[in-house]
């Protein structure tokens, strides 16, 4: 006797996509012009625009606290001001199993260094959990030769709040008086990961320039 073949329920349409970077999550990009109507930096991001639903959970994408200290490479606690260029700061939060801080400055020195010559300083943020990640013995000798603060531990655990996603970076662009000027999210998952980091400090590049 023949088994009946089961009824296969179909997955429900409005599952919301947490991280698709063929449409970057909750991509925000503002002008100079929009950095003057007094966006707070913390509190919810508003849409880009794109057709896909937004889930709930990237509408806080940018949700940090600048009065947190960060633990630097070299043992010294820094507030974001402290580390800020002359035309703003790009803060770029690594979830856990992210990428280990040596292999996010050689992967991204060349640009980082365009950005700064453009006065815009580039931080990336490990949460309490990964200081393996970013206090490991290569991390630690990466950042020094950079001559300056660019690796942090949230050693306090206070700086997100609600941090990162696993396998995942936020990237956040504030400008001199802490205002959000672009804010974005990318899956590590998602081989197209380094390239669209990559197209979001170009971004921020060129913004700077006009």
């Amino acid at each position: 006797m023949r088994k009946r073949p089961r009824n296969r329920q179909p997955a429900p349409a409005d599952k919301p996509l947490f991280h698709d970077n063929a449409v970057i999550i909750d991509l925000s990009w503002y002008g100079n012009n929009n950095a003057a109507s007094g966006e707070s930096l913390v509190g919810p991001v508003s849409g880009s625009g794109e057709t896909r639903q937004m889930p709930a959970y990237g509408m806080g994408v940018n949700v940090i606290n600048a009065g947190v200290p960060l633990l630097s490479h070299d043992y010294t606690h820094l507030y974001l001001r402290d580390v800020m260029g002359q035309r703003g700061l790009i803060v770029v939060g690594v979830g856990k199993a992210g990428e280990r801080g040596f292999q996010m400055l050689y992967r991204f020195s060349d640009i980082c260094d365009r950005l700064e010559q453009c006065g815009i300083n580039v931080i990336f943020v490990y949460q309490k959990e990964s200081a393996r990640h970013v206090q490991d013995a290569t991390s630690l000798f990466g950042a020094r030769y950079r001559q300056r603060p660019c690796l942090f531990l949230d050693d306090d655990g206070k700086f997100f709040v609600g941090p990162p996603r696993p396998k995942s970076l936020r990237a956040i662009y504030l400008d001199r008086e802490m205002k959000r000027l672009g804010a974005a999210e990318f899956a590590l998952r998602d081989e197209t990961w380094d390239a669209l980091l990559q197209a979001f400090f170009a971004q921020a590049a060129a913004g700077s320039m006009h």
